[in-house]
């Protein structure tokens, strides 16, 4: 399951081999993702979009304060909507919370949990060059097919996933 953008704070990239210098990853690069954390001086969002294809988001990154050496982040995302072919969606839900302690000026621990959930629908499609490319008329009724066609079983083509993780860092 891939990341939502929305709850990171950073992307990075490493390209080339330079990025075998860091453990094992693709001779091509790696790409390290930066999660969101607490962050006194982060700015609160609340985000509602929505589009064509029925698509609707709502996302919310808020940020607290709890006493004088504790810091929050809930960073949540919710999407639903469909694809641009027939039978697909980009469903999604979200939710990172984070909490920073720091009980003097050079300790902190900092405990992030998250969790995701993808209901979506892989868009590669093996279509035939007739009626594609080249028209398919002395094959088929038809000239071209529609950009929104399925070719396969609804019930089989589908990319769902689900990760939840909980992570612990410490800076002394």
């Amino acid at each position: 399951v891939r990341p939502e953008p929305f709850l990171l704070s950073s992307v990075q990239v490493l390209k080339g081999p330079s990025a075998m210098l860091y453990g094992n990853g693709a001779a091509g690069g790696i790409v390290n993702e930066s999660s969101k954390l607490p962050d006194a001086m982060a700015p609160n969002i609340v985000e509602i979009t929505a589009g064509t294809q029925n698509y609707f988001q709502s996302a919310i990154d808020y940020n607290g304060q709890l006493g004088e050496d504790v810091l929050y982040r809930l960073v949540a995302l919710g999407r639903s909507a469909d694809g641009p072919i027939d039978f697909s969606s980009n469903d999604a839900v979200a939710i990172a919370p984070s909490l920073t302690w720091s009980p003097d000026a050079q300790t902190s621990v900092t405990v992030l949990a998250s969790w995701q959930k993808n209901d979506t629908t892989p868009y590669i499609q093996f279509l035939s060059p007739y009626g594609t490319l080249n028209s398919a008329a002395p094959f088929a009724n038809g000239d071209f097919l529609p950009q929104d066609v399925f070719i396969g079983e609804p019930s089989f083509n589908y990319y769902d996933g689900e990760r939840s993780a909980v992570s612990l860092f410490g800076d002394h």
